[in-house]
């Protein structure tokens, strides 16, 4: 049988705690993003970390942004019994110099992230609505 003082008890406990700290960076450092990697992820990577290494905008520039543009999806419109329960928020991911987002209707849109313009939007069918066609 194996008996630990406290003391001993507590620095098994640090060196375990320290252990599964540099685990952790080991796993997490890989998944974060080079500079203008894109937003490739929900979260910027697999881990949903939210990371990100551009340097463009920091504490002494963030006051001083502007709005580039908005752009409306038409999701909500036009108003229904369905669209006055519903919210519509999008998380939107960038690649390949593409902005892409779904809408709560199966539609997803590709954006030209640096004017908001519109460059191709695509229908996917709900499942009951193929079964219905076919």
């Amino acid at each position: 049988m194996i008996f630990l003082s406290m003391a001993n008890l507590r620095t098994t406990f640090h060196c375990l705690l320290a252990g599964i700290a540099v685990l952790w960076l080991a796993i997490i450092a890989p998944a974060q993003s080079a500079p203008d990697a894109g937003w490739p992820y929900y979260g910027n990577d697999p881990g949903g970390t939210r990371y990100s290494a551009a340097r463009q905008i920091d504490r002494t520039n963030v006051t001083g942004l502007q709005l580039a543009w908005t752009y409306r999806t038409g999701a909500m419109q036009p108003e229904s019994k369905l669209s006055r329960k519903a919210a519509f928020e999008a998380t939107p991911i960038l690649v390949d110099n593409k902005l892409l987002l779904s809408t709560p209707y199966n539609v997803v849109i590709a954006l030209d992230p640096r004017t908001g313009a519109k460059l191709w939007a695509a229908y996917r069918a709900r499942r009951r609505d193929r079964k219905a066609l076919s």
